[in-house]
């Protein structure tokens, strides 16, 4: 259990490591400078003569100002510094910031806002070299270079001894190749992992006190134990989780049991990606591995929803699955209402149970004054104890878990093309500026001053406060690495976005929601495969 001593513990450690961050990046920033690579620029003109190349991060950019101040205290200067390295190594390049992408958007806005920044910014000529756009959702709009051949050969950048000289993919863990942010459908790596997610994607913040008055914590516990911690000695699963926020609103029925920010009825919502949907994918692998090679390609996933794997016309456990979603939104928030749902305030104050939220929120959580205790937990996932259609398996500590990406990047094809022609040259140092944020040095540098989501690359330290949290000694559910599918194009997203919300608020019966929600998916899929060149049969 985490005390409010404890917390506090964390938050100086958290403060210290932010105090260590300037000294730390201006030795990063003479590490880099002293790669062995020489400046191959021509080091005059003006900006005017340099070839610009426009990043985004999402959320991982700079922040605008370089020092705390009372009203912008949270300050990230780290990609700064590693492009000012970039950039005296090639004074012909200028790294400019992609600030007028929303960075706040989610992977539910993929059909969205972020599908309108990208597609407005490609007319305008300002689409970014580098960028981050959830890996490969927009694969069959051609917007990505095909990174496979580059990731075979060395990074010229890295330094570290273990790295150098190996392909630049080595320096990664080998499982994120395989991971559907980072590979398209047909095959090709589009996208680069710099971060993984601190264990699971989503995670559940509990308040201390109001877990012990539904029986679930020992307040007699010493809170200095950091091996007592709710989901350490068993799985805290997705059925543990309902019985809890029943208790919670049993006993405090004017209080939220549960806030959960990140509420949006879309179709692919975070219980479909994080909380139950991998379970129930993970048990229908064997039935789509048509080919037998133990991975589920991005055909046969198409290839299952054309056949009919997932539709809940005639599928108890699509059925079972959509169901549980629905009941979530419309009775576990309370009162059903979603737009109240976003409200964290009643959380800080200590009158929720719960705080549904990226695992990437700890630092921020550690950061704001609460007066009570609080912990959190991996991603709860429904359990085999508690459905037949479900396959799980737990294991201890985050040492043995692989998380999904954080952030991940792409070339960007729309940027390099010019009245029709590619640049080149431009291509050129965009794929060296890549190169040069994924060297050890510069993961390290952006994972130690973030605090919060871990090292794409191999040997980066854990955050620190992760390192110190009982948070790594749970049980972490693994369920299917792929994806139970939602929207595939941006149009059907949205299309499945409205019917989504329409059923969970009432407004049509199961029955007509399984049936357009299976229609729409079907066409769907065949139309992505079209788009993508991809092959299918007839289907069921």
């Amino acid at each position: 259990m985490r005390s409010a001593s404890r917390n506090n513990a964390c938050i100086k450690i958290f403060c210290e490591r932010r105090k260590l961050m300037k000294k730390t990046l201006s030795c990063l920033l003479a590490a880099l400078m002293g790669c062995t690579i020489c400046a191959c620029g021509s080091g005059g003109g003006g900006d005017k003569d340099k070839v610009t190349l426009i990043v985004d991060l999402h959320g991982w950019m700079p922040t605008i100002n370089t020092t705390a101040t009372a009203s912008t205290p949270n300050v990230y200067n780290s990609p700064r510094y590693i492009a000012e390295a970039f950039e005296k190594l090639y004074p012909e390049v200028k790294i400019e910031w992609a600030r007028t992408k929303n960075v706040g958007g989610s992977s539910n806005d993929a059909s969205g806002e972020m599908s309108s920044y990208f597609i407005n910014a490609i007319e305008k000529g300002t689409c970014p070299a580098i960028a981050f756009s959830w890996g490969t959702a927009y694969q069959e709009r051609d917007y990505y270079i095909d990174l496979t051949e580059y990731l075979e050969q060395p990074n010229p950048f890295e330094t570290k001894e273990e790295l150098k000289g190996k392909p630049w993919k080595d320096a990664f863990y080998d499982y994120v190749w395989d991971l559907e942010r980072i590979r398209t459908y047909d095959g090709r790596i589009v996208a680069v992992p710099v971060a993984t997610y601190s264990g699971t994607a989503s995670a559940i913040y509990y308040n201390c006190s109001l877990m012990a008055d539904i029986g679930l914590m020992d307040t007699a516990k010493p809170a200095a134990d950091d091996d007592y911690t709710l989901g350490r000695d068993e799985p805290f699963t997705w059925g543990n989780y309902m019985d809890a926020i029943d208790a919670l609103k049993a006993k405090y029925p004017s209080a939220k049991a549960i806030t959960d920010p990140n509420a949006s009825l879309t179709a692919g919502n975070w219980l479909l990606q994080f909380n139950l949907g991998p379970a129930y994918m993970k048990k229908l692998e064997p039935v789509l591995d048509k080919d037998g090679d133990g991975k589920v390609s991005g055909k046969e996933k198409l290839q299952g929803v054309v056949d009919g794997v997932f539709n809940p016309v005639d599928k108890p456990y699509a059925q079972e699955l959509l169901s549980y979603i629905k009941e979530y939104y419309s009775t576990k928030i309370k009162n059903g209402d979603i737009a109240g749902a976003k409200d964290a305030q009643e959380w800080n104050d200590g009158k929720s149970g719960f705080y549904h939220a990226g695992s990437w929120n700890y630092s921020d959580q550690l950061s704001t004054p609460k007066k009570y205790e609080f912990s959190l937990l991996p991603a709860p996932m429904i359990d085999e104890s508690e459905s037949e259609y479900v396959e799980v398996e737990w294991v201890e500590g985050l040492e043995n878990y692989q998380p999904d990406v954080d952030l991940e990047l792409n070339l960007m094809k729309p940027a390099f093309m010019e009245n029709g022609v590619f640049n080149q040259k431009k291509f050129d140092y965009a794929l060296k500026f890549l190169q040069y944020l994924t060297t050890y040095e510069s993961n390290s540098a952006m994972i130690s001053e973030s605090n919060t989501s871990m090292g794409a690359v191999k040997g980066v330290e854990l955050p620190s406060i992760i390192k110190n949290s009982p948070y790594k000694s749970c049980q972490f559910p693994v369920g299917s690495v792929y994806q139970w599918p939602a929207g595939f194009t941006s149009k059907a997203g949205a299309e499945l976005d409205t019917l989504m919300a329409s059923w969970v608020k009432g407004q049509m019966n199961d029955a007509d929601f399984y049936r357009q929600w299976n229609e729409k998916q079907v066409a769907d899929a065949k139309d992505y495969a079209k788009a993508l060149n991809i092959t299918l049969a007839a289907g069921a």
